[in-house]
């Protein structure tokens, strides 16, 4: 089935929460894979002592059915000011614009020079996030700038900076306040910005950071006046969602009627002000503050995302940018939809991009706080447009959006921490059952009364159900990946050595992933991650030689062997048919890299 691109049903949880999914939780990192001590009365097989049978003879290896997945990202950043001092401090309330250095700026552009970033003109950017362009129009490691509210400083010291640099940026105006708010562009000014080769000039909205009234009293105030309902006070009542809609549809249309008469270019790009498109909607009731915490309370009605998007197809315009909180950076891929390509406000050393948002096609994990600590994963499942990913610490599992990585959902699995108080869920391997249930294995542990287990469930109504468990025997006490084949349970151990559990007991199978190293560790991590069923082949990663093998359940043989990326540290592998996902330990960060399938029609 082809991935499609979708509105998420809850993405909305991806600018807030993720943040804090586990604020209250100390991050653990992944534990060695030790050799279980011995049992009495079991027959104990360590991952370093397993029988290594030698796979089937056969013809050599040919190279693996999958290819990287051959997408960009372009890195967008936000800036407001540029000046030693701000206009917050200058003119008082209502200037309120983040400000950066005219030093610090130029700084950050010759960082990202140096860090193999290169800048592309925005619209530029647009047209491939869009489609029109094809990845190979763009340099490797892109990235766009961009500022908001329409700032005189952003003129005046960031222009002689741009042009130092060799960057074209984007300025989102609010139109209202064009030769109206000190330190703000005059008329004059944008015509200038138009016809100096280093701006595009496009929309903050006509009222932009405004005050909107949303209750009855003149002081029921609130700054996002894109993302309320508004007070009609000679109704006496807030405006209807279709009212909303057309408020903003006429305001979008009227800003781009006064930047485009001053510009003499298309206004088609819009910037939400506080990147809110009606997304930040209160708490909902019972819901569990630490996963959907953040910045709720800043709209005063559920659904008018939709309405703000069909105000944007109103009036014309083609892209927007939302904003994204610390702790969600991500950049902007062709998969994200065109109204809510996301940007980072945070300077590109103070959120490293080469660990904060990744431009070269990977997913970046979830995190668990602003500084940027990493869900300590190493299981990921594949589904028809999502894949779902287990954390390792904590019995959290995220739905992500198979193309873009947006967090769609995080559900709290109580039955993988039952049992584990205070110690780790140690989920290394999450599969999907073909009728959609998950599949989580749980390693042993290594406290006294450990045991490793099944636990299979469903997601309904971000809620898991129909919980079962399973324990397994002390053969499958530390396996570091499982796959589902064809109505059997394939658990794989650090050494590659190949088990299939039935009712509780791992046996062990007459062949396994070649190994010459038994016992090889780096890290303190064993030679073999992952395992994944695809193609009617068993995929792992085998460490020790960066390659990633395909072995045949039937007989034995190898059948493909082809290498990983330089550099990368595999902990993980899942997929399907149409996708291999590896979670990657590189650099410091926990990412997902993916591979598509040269036999699938919809990424040929």
């Amino acid at each position: 089935m082809p991935r499609t691109n979708h509105w998420p049903v809850v993405a909305v949880l991806a600018v807030s929460a993720l943040a804090c999914a586990f604020a209250s939780m100390a991050s653990t990192p992944q534990a060695p894979t030790p050799a279980p001590p011995a049992t009495a009365g079991a027959a104990t097989v360590a991952p370093a002592q397993s029988t290594q049978p030698a796979p089937a003879k056969g013809p050599s290896p040919g190279p693996v059915s999958f290819v990287p997945y051959p997408e960009k990202q372009v890195l967008v950043l936000m800036y407001h000011q540029v000046t030693d001092t701000p206009d917050s401090v200058n003119l008082g309330a209502g200037h309120y614009g983040p400000a950066i250095s005219p030093k610090e700026f130029e700084a950050d552009l010759r960082y990202l020079r140096d860090h193999g970033f290169r800048a592309v003109d925005p619209l530029r950017a647009l047209e491939y996030l869009d489609g029109r362009l094809d990845a190979s129009a763009l340099p490797d490691h892109p990235y766009a700038v961009t500022f908001d509210d329409g700032f005189v400083s952003a003129w005046t010291e960031a222009t002689p900076i741009l042009q130092r640099q060799h960057v074209r940026a984007m300025m989102f105006v609010e139109a209202k306040r064009i030769d109206l708010t000190p330190g703000r562009l005059t008329s004059p000014q944008i015509r200038a910005m138009a016809t100096s080769g280093s701006w595009e000039i496009e929309s903050h909205g006509f009222m932009g950071h405004w005050a909107l009234q949303i209750g009855p009293k003149p002081t029921d105030l609130s700054p996002y006046w894109y993302a309320n309902l508004a007070w009609l006070p000679a109704a006496g009542r807030l405006e209807t969602p279709a009212e909303f809609e057309t408020r903003v549809a006429e305001d979008l249309t009227m800003s781009a009627s006064v930047l485009s008469g001053l510009s003499k270019t298309p206004v088609t790009v819009f910037a939400y002000p506080s990147g809110e498109y009606g997304q930040n909607v209160p708490l909902p009731a019972g819901a569990d503050p630490d996963v959907f915490a953040g910045e709720q309370g800043h709209s005063n009605a559920t659904g008018l995302t939709p309405h703000i998007l069909a105000a944007l197809r109103r009036a014309g315009f083609s892209s927007a940018f939302a904003v994204v909180v610390p702790g969600t950076e991500a950049a902007a891929a062709p998969a994200d939809a065109s109204y809510l390509f996301p940007r980072i406000g945070e300077g590109p050393q103070k959120a490293d991009p080469r660990v904060a948002v990744l431009t070269d096609g990977s997913i970046k994990l979830p995190s668990i706080s602003p500084d940027y600590h990493w869900v300590d994963c190493r299981s990921v499942a594949a589904g028809p447009s999502s894949i779902w990913v287990a954390a390792n610490a904590a019995p959290y599992i995220y739905q992500m959006d198979a193309m873009s990585g947006k967090v769609e959902n995080v559900v709290e699995v109580g039955a993988l921490q039952a049992g584990r108080q205070g110690q780790p869920v140690l989920v290394a391997a999450l599969m999907q059952a073909p009728d959609g249930s998950l599949l989580a294995y749980q390693q042993k542990g290594w406290w006294d009364g450990g045991q490793a287990r099944l636990v299979s469930f469903r997601i309904v109504d971000h809620q898991p159900s129909d919980v079962k468990t399973s324990l397994l025997d002390e053969s499958a006490a530390w396996f570091v990946g499982m796959a589902l084949v064809n109505g059997r349970t394939i658990g794989m151990d650090e050494n590659g050595a190949l088990f299939e559990i039935d009712g509780g007991k791992a046996s062990q199978l007459a062949y396994s992933f070649p190994n010459d190293s038994p016992g090889w560790k780096q890290d303190d991590v064993g030679r073999f991650a992952g395992l994944a069923y695809a193609h009617g082949l068993l995929y792992a990663a085998d460490r020790k030689t960066g390659r990633l093998l395909g072995l045949d359940p039937q007989s034995g043989a190898l059948k493909e062997s082809s290498a990983l990326p330089p550099g990368v540290d595999i902990r993980g592998v899942g997929g399907d048919d149409e996708l291999l996902w590896l979670v990657n330990y590189a650099d410091n960060r926990r990412t997902l890299f993916r591979l598509r399938s040269t036999e699938s029609p919809s990424h040929a």
